[in-house]
Order: C-alpha cells, then sequence, then structure tokens
C-alpha cells in the first residue's frame, strides 16, 4: 500500500503536545527524553550553591512535574521511575555522575 501510494514507512510516528505515540510495546528507551530532561535540570542546578531544604524543595517541584504530562496518558516503565529517583538521590545527597544506572 505505502509503495503504491508513494509513501515511505516508519516505525517512529512522532509526539503529539510533547508526548511520543506509542505504536507497540513500552519500554524504557521510549521515555529516554524524560530521563534527559530530569538530568539535565539537576545539573545545571548543581552549580549553585543550595541549602539541603531549598535543593529538595526544587527537586520535588521540577522533577516530579517533567514527567506528569506523559504519565496523564500511559504508565512509565518502573525503570523510568527508578532512574529518575536515583537522579533525585544523587543530587540530594551529592552523589557522582559518573556511576552509571541501570537505564
Amino acid at each position: 500500500m505505502s509503495s503504491i501510494l508513494g509513501i515511505s514507512l516508519t516505525k517512529n510516528l512522532g509526539k503529539y503536545l510533547g508526548v511520543p505515540l506509542i505504536h507497540g510495546r513500552i519500554t524504557k528507551a521510549t521515555y529516554v527524553e524524560i530521563v534527559e530532561k530530569v538530568a539535565s535540570r539537576l545539573t545545571s542546578w548543581k552549580s549553585k550553591h543550595l541549602s539541603l531544604a531549598g535543593g529538595a524543595t526544587l527537586m520535588k517541584a521540577v522533577t516530579s512535574a517533567i514527567p506528569t504530562y506523559c504519565m496523564q496518558t500511559v504508565l512509565l516503565p518502573k525503570g523510568v521511575a527508578e532512574t529518575i529517583e536515583l537522579l533525585n538521590r544523587r543530587f540530594l545527597w551529592g552523589g557522582s555522575d559518573e556511576k552509571t544506572s541501570s537505564c
């Protein structure tokens, strides 16, 4: 059908309102952009001198809001939530970024 119409086939359906359109199985790789957004926000704050309470408040407010929009329509894989939680813990308690996560 696609060759008759002259339309190429694609596996990636793109995004609609920032949420990936999924055609198939949901994996951790599907939502790697959410993890990258959280990681980029946290690394940008590392240069600032925040108290423990200030860092916890900022982390909870921002990093929980990033995946919330996507979670309104689909359940995120457990590995994605665990990776975000790992990034939050490392930011709050001053862990190094060189450690690799399971994602």
